[in-house]
């Protein structure tokens, strides 16, 4: 809370501090902001702990809006396959939202390990103020 108060100090925020200043200032707040990113990060681990377990076979992802605002955007995430994808050489996997499949794009997954395991999935979400959506994953060549 120091480095944000001091920041408002002096010369820093309207740009007039000498070079050297401005660099401490920046790392202050570089400072400041990583300790907000920590604590914004427990909150939401505290709100989707409260979440029921996902059924066997399925992962949850968890997408929230942090803003006072409703966003529509897309999001990728990466995710690690729960299903037996050793034996399949194409996994099928699907995203499901408040019950209903929700429409999905695979994409080539930034991991950096072998087989089907580490894939990269885009959705579009249109997330209202604070909200927090959950999508479940799960690989359809697994289901009985």
């Amino acid at each position: 809370m120091k480095d944000i108060v001091f920041s408002e100090f002096h010369d820093i925020r309207p740009g007039s501090a000498a070079p050297s200043a401005e660099r401490d200032s920046v790392q202050l707040l570089a400072h400041a902001r990583e300790i907000l990113r920590s604590r914004q990060f427990r909150a939401l681990h505290s709100l989707i702990s409260r979440d029921p377990d996902a059924v066997k076979g399925e992962a949850p992802v968890f997408v929230a809006n942090p803003h006072g605002f409703t966003v529509k955007t897309q999001v990728e995430f990466e995710v690690q396959l729960n299903c037996n994808a050793w034996a399949i050489s194409d996994p099928e996997v699907r995203l499901r939202h408040q019950g209903r499949d929700y429409p999905r794009q695979r994409l080539l997954a930034e991991a950096n390990s072998a087989g089907n395991w580490p894939l990269r999935l885009a959705t579009a979400v249109d997330l209202q103020l604070w909200e927090i959506a959950r999508f479940d994953e799960y690989c359809l060549n697994d289901r009985p």
